[in-house]
């Protein structure tokens, strides 16, 4: 299930799908029921093939989207990019979702996210369980989430995150002072003056490399992370060979035949689809400085969590995370070891918690999946299963 892609250029943002366009909502396959006109709504989202790709596939795609004011032409999808959502509106999205695809009711119902997914995610969770609590057969049988590389809270992120730059000799010690002394209890994504110029001396002494992933190629091709300074918040100044990913998918987004493929852009809107938009810098705000009491409050309700970091990413490091996660003062049910990847090689290192399962993925930048995927393939299964990774024969 994906966003609509017409929504249009204005200062009213979901915070849902503005930074993180790939967010899963997880829910195990069934087959479809002769239904009638559900049915016929069902094959005409179906995406038959996509552009560019193998044609055969082995398994059902579908992308469509939920009229909500058939005369202005408006879509579900679109309509959340559209107008101030907050999280109750992601609820009632859901909800409507279902009744559109109602095989999936009651099914257990997952969520997945990187990067701010470690804000909505947890907001989503936190009313799902709450309007959940006392109903015997939720709609929405939620069982749990994964974050990837998260934001979590603004104290520790920035803690964590400058401590990782300084101990992979990416700043030098004056820069690492400074940013303690300007960052620490400032906002992660909106510093103030004082901050910001540490920061902007850091990506400085950087150089030219990914900061997603440290250790991987930088692109050409793409303006550097100095010209990009105070444009966009942190995470997304700039985006070392991401951008060229990011580069190519909108070339393919923006493809006629594409959008028809995935029944997209169905009110032809005459400008063209981007992953995000820079008016969101001035204009989005509402931003809270800790998950940590909500992820509490998910743990009490006994909700499935694991959180993972890949280990090269210097934009939301394993650092930070562990700083926050070590703030919950869980207990620990299964002290930390190294798991083993499908090829029986160190996949990275894992610690299991009373109420949370936290990993490193070895060899990943911010998006594990892109830089890891086989990795990121295994981590994604265990969890699904509800089982601990493998441990290496060592352990």
């Amino acid at each position: 299930m994906r966003p609509h892609n017409s929504f249009k250029n204005s200062s009213s943002f979901s915070f849902l799908y503005v930074f993180f366009i790939a967010t899963i909502l997880l829910l195990p396959t069934v087959s479809f029921a002769a239904d009638g006109g559900g049915r016929k709504e069902r094959e005409r989202d179906r995406i038959v093939r996509l552009p560019g790709q193998p044609p055969k596939v082995k398994f059902s795609q579908y992308s469509g989207y939920i009229t909500v004011d058939q005369k202005a032409g408006r879509a579900l999808f679109y309509w959340l990019m559209e107008v101030p959502v907050k999280t109750e509106d992601a609820y009632k999205f859901l909800i409507k979702w279902l009744e559109r695809f109602p095989q999936y009711k009651h099914r257990p119902f997952y969520i997945a996210g990187e990067s701010y997914a470690g804000h909505y995610i947890p907001e989503l969770s936190q009313v799902i369980v709450r309007r959940n609590k006392g109903v015997k057969n939720p709609i929405l049988n939620f069982k749990g989430f994964l974050l990837g590389n998260p934001l979590i809270d603004d104290y520790y992120d920035n803690v964590g995150t400058h401590e990782f730059w300084w101990n992979h000799g990416l700043v030098s010690d004056s820069t690492y002072n400074n940013l303690k002394k300007y960052c620490s209890n400032d906002s992660f994504l909106f510093p103030k003056d004082g901050c910001s110029n540490a920061i902007n001396n850091a990506f400085v002494e950087f150089g030219d490399i990914n900061p997603y992933n440290i250790y991987g190629p930088a692109c050409d091709g793409i303006a550097s992370h100095k010209q990009n300074l105070g444009q966009v918040p942190l995470p997304f100044r700039y985006r070392g060979d991401d951008e060229c990913v990011v580069k190519y998918t909108k070339q393919y987004m923006n493809n006629p035949r594409v959008q028809r493929a995935l029944h997209a852009n169905v009110t032809r809107v005459n400008y063209p689809w981007r992953t995000c938009r820079s008016a969101i810098r001035a204009d989005w705000k509402d931003s809270p400085k800790s998950m940590l009491p909500i992820i509490k409050e998910l743990i009490s309700a006994g909700i499935r969590m694991w959180i993972f970091s890949g280990d090269t990413d210097a934009i939301l490091p394993l650092t930070a995370t562990r700083y926050s996660i070590k703030a919950l003062k869980l207990k620990t049910n299964t002290s930390w070891y190294a798991w083993i990847d499908d090829q029986s090689e160190v996949g990275g290192w894992t610690e299991i918690y009373n109420g949370l399962t936290y990993v490193i993925v070895r060899g990943a930048g911010h998006e594990v999946p892109l830089t890891q995927p086989q990795r990121a393939l295994a981590l994604f299964r265990y969890f699904l299963k509800n089982k601990p990774l493998p441990a290496s024969a060592s352990n």
